[in-house]
């Protein structure tokens, strides 16, 4: 095997390697920003389902009281 070959071959490694730490990194961080976003959702979705649920309670204490039960 030619230095130069050997050379080349190094030289193109070191920089795919400094490529592939860059996408992983970015891939990290896009993921997180999503988990993110998601957890956000999904905290209003939650509250949104308990607002309506003790809505509902609360209307069918009314119609409770309004019976005479």
């Amino acid at each position: 095997m030619k230095k130069t070959t050997y050379l080349f071959g190094l030289a193109s490694g070191v920089a795919l390697a400094c490529s592939w730490k860059f996408l992983v990194k970015e891939g990290v961080k896009i993921g997180v920003k999503a988990g993110r976003q998601i957890k956000k959702v999904s905290e209003q979705a939650l509250e949104d389902l308990e607002d309506a649920s003790n809505e509902a309670m609360h209307e069918l204490a009314e119609e409770d009281l309004g019976t005479g039960r």
